[in-house]
């Protein structure tokens, strides 16, 4: 695994079997910025290619997409404001975002 410090943006090569399940720390040669380094997830989250998320402060707009998009088959998420939105996109992976 290649990672790269945030401080000085040297390359380190760290083999997979010296990180812990828990994650490893690690110091920076160059800078001494002790990094904490996991293994990446081995299973990655599908997009759902039915699934839209509508993004809007006005109520009504959010209502009447919802009919809509339900109406067509859809799954459909909503959210009132901009960080709900980017944490429920991040957590959900709609196929489509709606914002106004």
């Amino acid at each position: 695994m290649v990672v790269i410090c945030p401080k000085c943006k040297v390359r380190l090569k760290i083999h997979d079997e010296k990180i812990s399940p828990d994650g490893s720390r690690f110091c920076c040669p160059k800078c001494d910025t002790v990094l904490l380094v996991k293994r990446p997830s081995a299973r990655r989250k599908e997009i759902n290619k039915r699934l839209i998320m509508v993004a809007h402060s006005d109520d009504s707009f959010i209502e009447r997409a919802l009919n809509i998009l339900k109406g067509e088959g859809f799954e459909v998420i909503t959210s009132k404001d901009g960080i709900d939105a980017m944490v429920k996109s991040m957590k959900e992976l709609p196929f489509l975002i709606i914002i106004d």
